[in-house]
This record gives structure tokens, C-alpha cells and sequence, in this order.
């Protein structure tokens, strides 16, 4: 059984699973759609942190447009739950690394682009009594955590930063620098990652909410920069979404008594 069709049926089921999480998604919505819930649009930067973007400076000024989407829960002034899905693109060279990638006589730089798809599950701690909608609690502190699922397209390059010329070996990662790849068979463009944040929840209008948030996300994989170097094949990769949300927030009429 050849490798390519290998990768092919990990990727298929990793598909499925994405599917199904969805599916599970829409059954649950009838039970939100009963209680106070919230759901928003998101709308910020997302940003990497690897072998190729090691430090804060080189993270910050490449940090790339990014997108999505919540529906928040909430249990009461304090505990939140939300499912969110954010899109963005992130990037790195070896510009902003200790290690060279491309050969030493080649004085062009290593580049790469991926975008990252995520679906995740949160929950939510407020540090002041907050309900969405009520004057009384105009804004609070809030932290963060989850787990999530995410999926990465890479294009790997090189260039002097203004003059970008893709890999045409880019789509096997251990194909362009084999000195400084070391790729297992069981390869994938799919993982996990753990998530931790903080923000600021603020009251717009009765029905409006605002929000400033960041959060950090650990992955299972040191292969998003499609470079897994041997002086730190351990570290995997991370990545981070930060911007602002804008949620609306549902009343529950059949509630004869209602908190929200």
C-alpha cells in the first residue's frame, strides 16, 4: 500500500471528523436556541511562533488578517461556554531564526505561508458579575481555555522578503532541505491544539456585546512551518489569534423568570 494513498485516507477520515463535529454542532443548537446565548463574529490578526519566528518582535510584525465566528453560552455572571471557528494565515522566515535553512552559499531566505481553519470548544471565566445586555455590568476581565481542531495548508518559499518565489517541492516537506527536515511517514496537515486567553467582554446595547480578546494555542504538530529542525525537533509549533468580537445576544421568551 503506497504512502501518497496512505495520506490520502488519514485525510479523508480527518475530514469526516471535522464533519461530524459539525453535525454535532447543529443537533446541539435546539438547546442553545432554548436558553440566553449569545452569537458573534470575530475579526483580528493570527500570528506563529516556531523554529522560524522564535522571539516576540518577529511574531508581531507578521502578524496576518484573520476571521470567524461564536456562539457563546451562559451558564450565569460568571461561567461561559462557546464553540468558535476562526480562519487566518500565518508566516515566518528564516530572517527572524538562529537557524539557516536554505544552504549557506544560497543568500536568499526560507519562507513559508499556511493557513489555519479551527474549530474549538471554550470555556469562560469572568472576573466580575457580567450579563450580556445589562447595564449594570458594563464590562469585565475574562480568561480562557479549550481544546481545538485545527487543519494547516503550507507553501514553503524563499526570497529577500519582497521577492517571494515558491518551493515547487513545497507540497512534500521533507523535499526541499533535507539537512534540516525530518518528516515521519504518518505526516499530516491536521491536529490538535491547546488554547489559553484573555480578553475584555464590554456592554454596547441591550442586545449588542463587544469584546478584546488574545489567545495562544499549543499544537500537536512542529510541522506548520513545514520545518522540523534537529536542534529542536521537540518544540512544536504555536499560533495565536488576537481581535476583537461583536456578539448579539437572544431572549429566551418562554422563561416566565429570565436572568438575561
Amino acid at each position: 500500500m503506497s504512502l501518497s494513498f496512505l495520506k490520502h485516507r488519514t485525510k479523508s477520515m480527518q475530514y469526516k471528523h471535522i464533519v461530524l463535529f459539525a453535525f454535532f454542532f447543529v443537533l446541539m443548537m435546539p438547546a442553545a436556541l432554548s436558553q440566553s446565548y449569545e452569537v458573534g463574529v470575530f475579526g483580528g490578526g493570527s500570528y506563529y511562533s516556531g523554529d522560524l519566528n522564535p522571539g516576540p518582535e518577529g511574531q508581531f510584525r507578521q502578524t496576518q488578517p484573520a476571521f470567524g465566528g461564536l456562539v457563546r453560552y451562559n451558564f450565569d455572571k460568571h461561567l461561559s461556554v462557546r464553540i468558535t471557528g476562526l480562519h487566518g494565515t500565518v508566516k515566518g522566515s528564516d530572517e527572524n531564526s538562529a537557524y539557516k535553512i536554505l544552504p549557506q552559499a544560497n543568500p536568499d531566505m526560507y519562507s513559508f505561508e499556511s493557513t489555519i481553519t479551527e474549530v474549538s470548544l471554550q470555556g469562560e471565566v469572568n472576573f466580575l458579575p457580567y450579563i450580556a445586555g445589562h447595564e449594570e455590568t458594563l464590562l469585565t476581565p475574562y480568561i480562557f481555555g479549550g481544546i481545538g481542531y485545527f487543519m494547516f495548508d503550507t507553501t514553503t518559499g524563499h526570497g529577500d522578503g519582497s521577492h517571494w518565489h515558491p518551493d515547487e517541492t513545497s507540497s512534500d516537506p521533507g523535499t526541499a532541505s533535507p539537512e534540516n527536515f525530518d518528516p515521519p511517514e504518518d505526516y499530516s496537515d491536521f491536529s490538535i491544539s491547546y488554547l489559553i486567553g484573555g480578553g475584555l467582554k464590554y456592554h454596547i446595547t441591550e442586545y449588542i456585546g463587544g469584546g478584546l480578546e488574545w489567545g495562544l494555542r499549543y499544537t500537536g504538530t512542529d510541522y506548520i512551518d513545514h520545518v522540523r529542525l534537529k536542534a529542536n525537533p521537540k518544540q512544536n509549533d504555536w499560533y495565536a489569534f488576537a481581535g476583537i468580537t461583536i456578539t448579539f445576544r437572544f431572549k429566551d421568551s418562554s422563561r416566565a423568570i429570565c436572568p438575561y
